[in-house]
This record gives structure tokens, C-alpha cells and sequence, in this order.
């Protein structure tokens, strides 16, 4: 049974406030990414902008080209997970060990293009593994199903990982995700349009658990 975790992906504080609003409305956990547009050719609003909702569990989805550069920022969130790439340059290890030192759970994103078994190093020190299918820093991605097969990969080498994916999830794919024993499907655009949210969530939790 999978989890479904809205998405928040601004590039303005204002869109930033009422994505929030809206994804906060769903859930207690909310899924937020942020890009550089370095490492996506996208840029978000910064981490300096990104406020917290009282009762938020936030899940902190770093699309950054540098993270240690930002890994203080990102603490001072008080994030539940911060998700960093793979792809991404320096020493990622060193920044989930401080992370996990200080009792915040961490994640690394795999892009299509990233083989499970070069990142196998990393993911044996993860709390979280996130298959991304998708175009990377933008809402509205299409799912690329062929990603899913590696979730299976993910449990071998860490049967206790919590999987998610990322990218194009929506009504008409959830039952099909779920069924690859994920945990978590982080959805953006699907929800954030939706002409009535709520409805649109409660379909997709229905959809995930069955």
C-alpha cells in the first residue's frame, strides 16, 4: 500500500503560499522541490523562501547542482527528509551522514539515466530512495513506467528503503505504480489543478491502497 504525498514546485513566494495552502490541506506531509537551474533547467524559489506550516512533516527534494553548499540552510527547515541526487556534485555521503546525525532522514533520487547499482554505495546509508520518471523541475511530467522495474532493484539492495516516485503520477497511473510495492507517490500538477483537490487526493489515496 502506497502513500500519496502532495507536491509543491513554485517559482514565485506567492505560487509558493498557495501551492502550500493547498497541499497542506491534503496531507501532513508535503513533498517540496528546489531547483538552481543548473542541475534542472528550472529555478525555484530559494530555500531562504521556503516557510513551513506548523504540523508540516516536510519532505525537502534538493535539485541542486552543489547541496553541501546549501546543507545548513536546508537544516535550519527542520525537515523530516531531505532527498538529494545522485547526479548532483560533491561529497554526498558526508552530507547524509551531518544530516542523519542530527536525526533527519535521507533520500537519494535516481534519474532515468542512473543505474541503481552505481548509487549502490550511497543507498545502503538511505532511508529513502526516489525513482524519478519525468522532466525534471517541472509540473506536469509524463510517467515513464519503464523507470518503475527499479524498485525491485532498490529492495535488494536495501530491503528496508522507503521508495517513492516522482514524475507524472495522476489518476489514470496510480493503481499501475502502487502495484510496484512503492511507498510513497509524490504528486504535483495532478493535485495542484485539480479543479476540486480534495476529491482529487481521496481518489488517488483509494487508488494507491488498493
Amino acid at each position: 500500500m502506497a502513500v500519496v504525498v502532495p507536491t509543491v514546485l513554485a517559482t514565485t513566494p506567492d505560487e509558493y503560499t498557495v501551492m502550500m495552502q493547498t497541499a497542506r490541506s491534503l496531507s501532513a506531509r508535503v513533498h517540496v522541490d528546489i531547483c538552481d537551474g543548473k542541475f534542472a533547467d528550472t529555478t525555484t524559489i530559494g530555500l531562504a523562501q521556503v516557510h513551513v506550516p506548523e504540523g508540516a512533516e516536510l519532505d525537502l527534494h534538493m535539485m541542486v547542482e552543489d547541496p553541501a553548499a546549501q546543507l545548513e540552510t536546508m537544516l535550519s527547515l527542520h525537515p523530516s527528509l531531505i532527498i538529494f541526487h545522485a547526479e548532483s556534485k560533491g561529497d554526498l555521503a558526508s552530507c547524509m551522514k551531518h544530516a542523519r546525525e542530527l536525526g533527519v532522514k535521507v533520500g537519494l533520487a535516481l534519474l532515468q539515466s542512473t543505474a541503481v547499482m552505481s548509487a549502490e554505495s550511497l543507498l545502503k546509508h538511505a532511508d529513502h530512495a526516489l525513482i524519478f520518471t519525468g522532466h525534471l523541475g517541472h509540473n506536469a511530467g509524463t510517467l515513464q513506467a519503464e523507470e518503475l522495474a527499479k524498485a525491485a532493484e532498490l529492495r535488494r539492495v536495501k530491503p528496508d528503503l522507503e521508495i517513492s516516485v516522482d514524475g507524472g503520477v495522476n489518476g489514470a497511473n496510480t493503481a499501475l505504480v502502487a502495484g510496484y510495492q512503492v511507498d510513497v507517490l509524490y504528486v504535483g500538477a495532478y493535485l495542484q489543478r485539480a479543479g476540486d483537490p480534495q476529491k482529487a487526493f481521496k481518489d488517488l489515496a483509494r487508488a494507491a491502497a488498493s
